[in-house]
């Protein structure tokens, strides 16, 4: 029996959920021990969904481990359309308080933007073009999506308008901050809704309602810790862009990994790692497990209140 002294102090696990075409799933399991005051990754373990029976499988497993808190990739809550019982007035009279929120803030937005534009149209286009020049590398502090002019596509998706079927206040609030980033470096653009089909999430909330009691779940996504990274200086510009080249991405994940194991003073076994670096959804779980550790280090952004009860289980990491 191990003495008290050897035993951890603290426990998070990530998976990623993603859909794919293979029902596969990693769990990374990190834990903290207080004797030496460092966080280790457990074990990174292969769970195979495919058939409903297996599923017991990746319960059982999360319940013998017992972390404290589990992050996913997968979105924890609907669009406030779902389940809304209110006679719908339609998309521009929504009453529901997050979604008139998320409006008046679009609204404000918009018009700032055009106030500056009237203000001075020569340095207001002098100024968009500086931005669309804007060369991230350079600056640790990556300017945030609604500072200080809206970029052109923002401002498309601004007008195109919040879909409150569609979309959650929670995504709204990652578009504020990340919307341009994620397009310049990653050529994608945040939207939670999607990322598996509507079956497979019910099927999935029905395996997390047998989660221990004592296992707080929480959403994030590895591309998050991506860019606070980079944020904190810990990886430049290039290390990102090349994650989704095939030729590179080994060496691009490499470069991930071991910023997060410089910045979280965390340990990893060979054989894990050699796993993590070749296959996306073992690296991608160890992102989520890392943004747990984040989380129990309290290195975590405020999500406003607006954002509702997904607020509250939606994870960012705040690393500079």
């Amino acid at each position: 029996m191990e003495s008290k002294q050897h035993l951890p102090t603290s426990r998070v696990a990530g998976i990623s959920l993603k859909s794919g075409k293979k029902e596969l799933v990693y769990t990374t399991i990190f834990e903290h021990f207080q004797s030496s005051d460092r966080w280790f990754l457990k074990e990174l373990k292969l769970i195979s969904i495919e058939d409903y029976k297996l599923d017991q499988e990746l319960v059982a497993y999360i319940n013998e481990m017992k972390p404290e808190k589990l992050i996913i990739d997968i979105p924890l809550t609907l669009p406030p359309c779902h389940g809304c019982l209110l006679l719908c007035p339609g998309l521009n009279n929504c009453g529901v308080p997050e979604v008139q929120t998320v409006r008046k803030i679009t609204q404000e937005l918009l018009e700032h933007d055009q106030k500056i534009h009237e203000l001075g149209p020569k340095n207001y286009e002098h100024n968009r073009l500086a931005m669309e020049l804007f060369d991230y590398s350079k600056n640790l502090f990556a300017k945030e999506t609604i500072d200080p002019i809206l970029s052109r596509s923002f401002k498309r998706k601004l007008k195109k308008g919040f879909i409150p079927y569609k979309n959650r206040p929670v995504d709204f609030w990652v578009w504020c901050r990340y919307h341009d980033v994620f397009l310049e470096i990653f050529k994608t653009s945040y939207e939670s809704i999607g990322q598996i089909s509507q079956i497979g999430q019910q099927r999935l909330f029905y395996l997390f309602r047998h989660f221990s009691k004592g296992t707080q779940l929480y959403e994030s996504s590895p591309l998050f810790l991506c860019v606070e990274l980079f944020r904190a200086n810990l990886l430049v510009r290039y290390d990102l862009e090349k994650l989704s080249d095939i030729e590179f991405v080994t060496n691009a994940r490499n470069k991930v990994v071991q910023a997060v194991l410089k910045h979280f003073d965390l340990f990893v076994y060979d054989n894990d790692m050699e796993v993590i670096l070749k296959d996306a959804r073992a690296f991608e779980a160890f992102l989520l497990g890392a943004i747990g550790i984040a989380a129990q280090q309290k290195k975590i952004q405020n999500i406003p209140d607006w954002c509702g009860i997904t607020g509250e289980k939606f994870l960012v990491p705040l690393l500079s």
